[in-house]
Order: structure tokens, then sequence, then C-alpha cells
């Protein structure tokens, strides 16, 4: 079933097809202005993860959160919208490892009979029986994180037969990612839907160092990736970069981030954190 949202005021109309999002401005004349009710929602549920991963951008840690009430919440916030309203989908992640929360499954049952689209990332190290059973039901799509400590690629085998779409999240900074990006892709194009680069961020764990996102994009002008897509830190950089073929639009004007804690706060996105 086709959803349909239209904000006059905004210059905005779109649809969503259960996968794709298609945008008009309803004056052609005119850009579309940011949205006060997004279309999409990256969502924390906890800050806790036991993946360790020294570059965490949001310093998640093994004696993290799980929120509480967080179904409760989400129903009330999600809920008193109308709607023409609410999101078309959700992105669950974006603190910690969603799949640690002991209400995990609950929450994608309710993000379904809201009738917005669940999604969720993970580091793959925690898909119970109720997790995949729960993935199967709700979820739309799942993207999982390659990180090299980890068992990412066994995560991927063991979500294939139970997800819609399958996504590799890889970060990407220098010569030895892109490497690495072309080598996961040579191995995966035929089994995941979207490879999503994301560029490496200095923020909470993460330790300054060189990035050259510049070089990383010569690169990946010099053969042809249609399976990729881009985070949208790298919006600057792909406008001059029509040879990528990238979905472009400005940044933050259709998406927000949500921390489903007891402020339920939403800002502006997951790393500069300035709240809306």
């Amino acid at each position: 079933m086709v959803k349909i949202r239209i904000f006059p005021d905004k210059n905005y109309a779109a649809t969503f097809d259960g996968f794709t999002t298609t945008r008009f401005q309803l004056d052609g004349s005119k850009e579309i202005s940011k949205l006060e009710f997004f279309e999409s929602y990256d969502v924390a549920i906890n800050n806790k993860c036991f993946g360790g991963c020294p570059y965490c951008y949001t310093d998640a840690k093994a004696n993290g959160q799980n929120f509480d009430n967080v179904v409760d919440r989400l129903n009330k916030y999600f809920g008193d919208m109308t709607t023409n309203e609410r999101p078309f989908q959700v992105a669950i992640g974006g603190a910690g490892e969603p799949t640690l929360h002991p209400h995990f499954p609950q929450v994608l049952k309710a993000f379904t009979e809201l009738g917005i689209l669940p999604n969720y990332t993970t580091n793959g190290m925690h898909l119970t029986e109720d997790v995949l059973k729960a993935t199967a039901k709700y979820a739309g799509g799942v993207a999982v994180s390659t990180h090299e400590h980890i068992d990412w690629k066994q995560a991927v085998k063991t979500l294939r037969p139970h997800v819609k779409t399958l996504h590799l999240h890889i970060i990407i900074s220098d010569a030895d990612s892109v490497r690495r990006f072309i080598d996961i892709y040579n191995e995966f194009e035929d089994i995941v839907d979207a490879f999503v680069l994301l560029p490496y961020k200095p923020t909470g764990r993460a330790e300054e160092k060189d990035v050259n996102i510049e070089f990383c994009l010569d690169v990946l002008e010099q053969a042809s990736y249609p399976k990729v897509a881009y985070g949208a830190y790298f919006y600057e950089a792909l406008k001059n970069r029509p040879n990528l073929n990238p979905s472009l639009y400005e940044p933050h004007h259709f998406s927000s981030y949500l921390i489903a804690d007891e402020d339920m706060t939403v800002y502006d996105n997951s790393f500069d954190m300035v709240a809306l």
C-alpha cells in the first residue's frame, strides 16, 4: 500500500511504497522547506553495547542503559501525531545496540501497529530467536555494521533469510578503508541489497585522524558500484560528483534523531546533537 504525506506550507508532498520514497515540490519554482514532521527518524532505545568499537561515535558502553518504558513512550510520541504527520519509517539504533533491549521485538511491533515501517542497524552479536522472528514479521530492512573485530559476516548469513532488505554499513576514511570496502563489495554484491558508505567522524570515542574523503571518492569514481549509497555527511563532497550518481537531498531536511529516554528529545542528527 502506497502512503502519502502532504505539507503545503513546506511545498512538500511524498509517497512511500514500502521501499522507495518519492518527493514532489508542489510549486516547482520553489525549494522544499525543512519539515517539522519528518519522513524518517533515527530512534535510540538504549546506549548499551558490548561491541567495544574504539571509534564508536556515540561512546556506547557495556554498562550503558536500556531505556525504560520505550514502547509506551514511542506509542505516545508517534501516536499523538496524525497519520499525515507520522514518518514513513524509522531506523532503530543510533546510540547503542538495539537488539540488546529486552523489549526490542515489542518496539518493532509497536511501530508496525502505528503504520510506521521499522528498520534497524545492528552489530549482529545478539540475534536471538525472538529477535529473528520479530525481524521477519515486522522489520523492513536491517543494516549490519561491518566492524572488523566482530563476526559480522556470520550475522549477514543469519539475517538474510529473515529480512526484506539487507544493507552493510562501511566506514571509509583513507586508502586502506576504501580497499576494504571494495573487497566487501565484491564478496557480498550478490547477497546484500545495498552498501552504505559512512565517513569517519571524530566524535564519541573516535579520535582525530587524517581523513581524506575526496581521495576516497576519487577511487570510487574509477569503477561502477551500483549498489552503493552514501551517508548524509557526504553531501557537500558529492554535490560536484555526478559521475557517482548520488541521490542527493539537503541533509536533515527530511529526517531527525530521537532518543527514547525520559526526556524524549529530538535532535538534528546523531553526530552534532543540536536539539530541535
